[in-house]
């Protein structure tokens, strides 16, 4: 049972010894060598007897090395440094085990002393490193026996005794002390969380999620933790390398769940980490994924710090040798990260045990939320998706050619033209690469724009976003048909290069894993479907919501989704409430047990996605009134709307009259369809 309990209580060990042992603002860390030969046991645990003594073989050399060394005196300058340098760079593979085979093929051991001439850091050199060495042994003493850590074995015999029954129970130990941690974690932060759907959803996942790790995880995130401060105070620290360490369907969930509410400040920091800076690949193993490209690409040189990472990609920027150019050509080069295939299948077997939990949680259900275990299917379904990079680089290709345009935007009384871009995509030789390579483009992040506009131009923000969403509704519902269904912050940036001098800015989007092209007949079909789910019949809804889906796969009878979509229209007019919009009668069909083919649910999340945008901006415009906005200035598009519809002409006249008041006169919408009808 050892290997299925999970990695949570430490926290209380740790929150003990942290304040018995070092009283300071200063982190305590392990040295390189002890967290190496810390993983040698972790990476052991789990295996057979004949690979627990390869491992104890390979930790007995690596020491052997140090033995033999001559010691390497290193000047350092600060306390920062110092620690730093102790630490040295570790492998941060996305297993234990991976960890362990870079560090045996690729880690020169040599002993190491440090000094500094700087008095005060030589000062807290001399200090730290006594009290490190105390707080360590009796940190890491729960999983080795500190001559193993601190006086290098000379008989291998001793080293594989070590690496056996006791050392591995004291591992296990050390690993089964996070029992708690994921629920005392989600019980003090997220229950600060003021939205009770929110609350329940973040603290049934996070302290359900890390119990149900794979123990080939769990070791994973035990390996972070001996990477961190061992003191583990901070508790936001400690959510944070939980996350980074997390799979990607986990991290794209709480993405989606973090922007329906809000939650306090510091929590909101770490989510927002997470559109594009988690956890990288180990720059071991992206060099190994370079060298085997050689057929496919020549890049004159590659820089491996990544540019940008998300859940499941991540970007470097490289120079490009092309065969017809005169000087490389400077590209950004994406790949899907390593481990993350057999962490997105985990994720979904651990994620579909705990939507039930929430969505049969009273309090949850009184609230009459949408379930959550249709989300989780259909983040699952986007991101297996995503994990094909050449269907990615083909969705590229196509929204490089369709996928452009320009819209004029009033700032302050001056005409801003923010004009749209998709890089361009450099193909392979072959048609077995891992890579996409696209030209470099730059710019800023969304929210590094937003706080560049507020200096100067205080709506200019708002109004850029909403022309992103008009030029997503006109492409997607009217125009090419492309559409980008995770149009969310981390993929697309602003390059303001030409602002100044021609009041320009220039949108770049990027990452079309999930994306599709509606064909002119299927947006016909939709500009009638979704004119009349936005009328407010029952009759129509539950009719158009049926033909849209694939029948012979819904688990709700026509009579009764019909049925519910009675009640819920009829308790909407009770309440006085806004009528649900395209996406959330979506939602909630789905909920019902209603299948829609995938092109339509990769379309409705787009939709969604473009409304969290608007939200998230501060804009008070929504996808339907854009697409009103558009329509009305095409008598052409509305006459064929109109030919196709069932609504009546005094219906008809009452829902445009409602969208379009805002942006138009009455004796507009009068005229328009005086013309019309």
């Amino acid at each position: 049972m050892f290997y299925l309990r999970t990695l949570i209580q430490v926290l209380l060990i740790l929150f003990t010894l942290g304040k018995s042992a070092w009283s300071s603002d200063i982190p305590i860390y392990l040295s390189f060598e002890q967290r190496l030969m810390a993983t040698a046991v972790l990476a052991s645990l789990g295996e057979s007897k004949q690979k627990i003594k390869v491992i104890a073989k390979q930790a007995y050399f690596i020491q052997k090395m140090y033995l033999e060394s001559e010691t390497s005196r290193i000047e350092v300058n600060t306390i920062d440094e110092y620690l730093n340098e102790m630490r040295g760079v570790w492998p941060n593979a996305h297993t234990v085990q991976d960890d362990w085979d870079i560090i045996v093929r690729e880690h020169n051991a040599q002993r190491r002393e440090f000094f500094s001439r700087d008095e005060a850091t030589q000062n807290f050199i001399s200090s730290y490193r006594q009290k490190q060495l105390a707080y360590a042994k009796s940190v890491i003493g729960l999983a080795l026996p500190t001559s193993l850590l601190f006086e290098p074995d000379s008989d291998i015999s001793t080293m594989v005794t070590h690496f056996t029954e006791k050392t591995l129970s004291h591992m296990r130990e050390f690993m089964s002390s996070f029992e708690n941690l994921g629920k005392k974690i989600a019980d003090e932060s997220f229950g600060k969380i003021k939205d009770p759907a929110l609350r329940i959803i973040l603290n049934t996942m996070i302290s359900g999620y890390f119990s149900r790790l794979s123990f080939e995880s769990k070791k994973q995130l035990a390996s972070a933790f001996l990477g961190s401060d061992l003191r583990f105070i901070d508790k936001m620290k400690v959510i944070e390398v939980m996350l980074q360490n997390s799979g990607p369907i986990i991290q794209k969930f709480i993405q989606v769940i973090s922007r329906l509410g809000e939650v306090p400040k510091e929590i909101r920091d770490i989510f927002a980490k997470m559109q594009d800076n988690i956890k990288p690949s180990a720059p071991s193993l992206v060099k190994r994924l370079i060298e085997s490209e050689k057929s496919n690409f020549t890049f004159a040189s590659f820089n491996f710090k990544p540019v940008g990472v998300g859940s499941m990609a991540q970007v470097h920027f490289a120079d490009l040798i092309e065969a017809k150019a005169d000087t490389p050509v400077e590209v950004a080069v994406r790949f899907i990260k390593f481990g993350v295939a057999k962490r997105v299948e985990e994720d979904h077997r651990i994620l579909k045990e705990l939507a039930p939990l929430v969505d049969n949680n009273p309090e949850y259900k009184s609230d009459s939320r949408p379930r959550i275990e249709p989300l989780i299917d259909d983040l699952v379904a986007g991101v297996r998706a995503e994990l094909d990079q050449s269907q990615t680089n083909q969705n590229q290709a196509v929204a490089t050619k369709l996928y452009k345009g320009k819209i004029n935007v009033p700032v302050n009384g001056k005409k801003v033209v923010v004009v749209f871009h998709v890089p361009r995509v450099f193909l392979s030789k072959t048609s077995d690469s891992n890579l996409m390579v696209q030209e470099k483009v730059s710019g800023k992040k969304i929210e590094e724009f937003q706080n560049f506009a507020n200096e100067t131009h205080p709506d200019m923000a708002v109004k850029v976003v909403e022309s992103i969403a008009r030029f997503w509704v006109e492409h997607a519902l009217f125009t090419s048909g492309q559409y980008h269904a995770d149009m969310q912050p981390g993929n697309f940036f602003l390059n303001l290069s030409e602002f100044a001098s021609k009041n320009k800015i220039a949108v770049h989007i990027i990452d079309f894993g999930m994306s599709g092209v509606l064909s002119k007949e299927t947006q016909k079909n939709f500009h009638v479907v979704a004119l009349e789910l936005l009328s407010g019949q029952a009759d129509l809804i539950a009719d158009n919501i049926w033909r849209l889906s694939i029948e012979e796969h819904n688990k709700i009878s026509k009579k009764d989704f019909t049925k519910l979509v009675e009640d819920t229209v009829e308790m909407q007019k009770k309440l006085g409430s806004k009528k649900l919009k395209f996406y959330e009668w979506i939602a909630r069909s789905i909920n019902a047990g209603i299948e829609f083919p995938e092109y339509f649910v990769n379309l409705n999340r787009g939709l969604g996605t473009i409304d969290a945008l608007l939200h998230g901006a501060g804009s008070k415009l929504t996808i339907s009134r854009l697409a009103f906005d558009y329509v009305s200035r095409s008598p052409l598009l509305v006459f064929k709307i109109l030919w196709n519809t069932k609504l009546t002409p005094k219906e008809l006249y009452h829902l445009f009259h409602d969208q379009l008041t805002e942006h138009k006169s009455p004796m507009m919408c009068r005229t328009l369809f005086a013309k019309q009808l």
